[in-house]
Parts: C-alpha cells; sequence; structure tokens
C-alpha cells in the first residue's frame, strides 16, 4: 500500500472516529437543545439536530442531502487520486473523512447532530457545527490558500 493511501486512509478514519465518538458523547450526555458554557458565552457544547445542510442552510425537506454527500465524496476522492502533493490530498481525505462522518448522521439519523457553538454574544453567533464540519471547512480554507500561494509561486 502507497503512503499516499495509507496516510489518507489514516487521516480519513481518524476525522470519522472523532466525529462520531465527539456526537455520541453529546447525545448520550446531554438533552436536545441543552447548553453547556466551556469559555463562558465564547464556546459552548449545544446539543442540536440540523436537518438542513451545511451553516443550517435548507434546500428543502425533499432534498436528497445524503446523495449530495456521496456526490461530493467521489468528486473530491477523483480529485484525490490525481493529486500528488502530499499536503493537498491529506487535505483531501479530511474533507472525505468529514462527509462521511456527516454522511453516517444522515443515514442514522435523518439529520445531523451538531454541538460546537462558539460566539461572543447571545446575538452574535456562529450555526452550531461538529468535527466533521470543522474538518471540511477548515480543509478547504488551507486548499484555497495553498492553491493561491502555490499559483504565485508559479507566476514568478
Amino acid at each position: 500500500m502507497s503512503k499516499k493511501v495509507l496516510y489518507s486512509i489514516t487521516v480519513s478514519l481518524s476525522v470519522i472516529l472523532l466525529d462520531q465518538l465527539s456526537k455520541f458523547l453529546v447525545y448520550s450526555n446531554l438533552k436536545l437543545y441543552q447548553s453547556i458554557p466551556v469559555i463562558d458565552d465564547i464556546l459552548k457544547i449545544t446539543y442540536i439536530h440540523n436537518p438542513n445542510s451545511v451553516f443550517g442552510l435548507s434546500l428543502g425537506d425533499r432534498f436528497p442531502y445524503p446523495l449530495m454527500i456521496v456526490v461530493l465524496v467521489l468528486v473530491v476522492t477523483t480529485v484525490w487520486y490525481f493529486e500528488d502533493r502530499a499536503d493537498f490530498y491529506i487535505l483531501y481525505s479530511a474533507i472525505i473523512g468529514g462527509a462521511v462522518g456527516n454522511l453516517i448522521d444522515r443515514i442514522r439519523f435523518h439529520e445531523v447532530v451538531d454541538f460546537i457553538d462558539v460566539g461572543i454574544s447571545k446575538n452574535l453567533r456562529w450555526p452550531v457545527f461538529n468535527i466533521a464540519d470543522a474538518s471540511i471547512s477548515v480543509s478547504v480554507v488551507l486548499i484555497l490558500i495553498l492553491s493561491m500561494i502555490k499559483s504565485r509561486k508559479e507566476e514568478k
């Protein structure tokens, strides 16, 4: 097995396991909508169910969220297959792991368990998210940044 495949499987499985374990701990120990402050009002653990897509955006009750996730995984896996830079294929693997983590929720619960609640006041809060969402979002941002850096280096 190549290092690329081994590292990628390790990253994807780590994200999936961390995501599912954290969600299990939340829904096993908190009541729905219960919130526990971790750092004052800045960081809280707030147990919610999200029937919608990323950041709570609704694409309609009949939208095939699981199918969308499967298509995303297939597209990212295709891009991963042709990627030879380790930093990029590790980030693609984190996206795949996050997508699979949320797909597991969609299959089990028909919605996603979210619990990371960040903000600076009651009215200024980011939508509640989970480890899978964070893995996807951070990886996409890092891919964009690294792509811009690579593009600038190639221009010189």
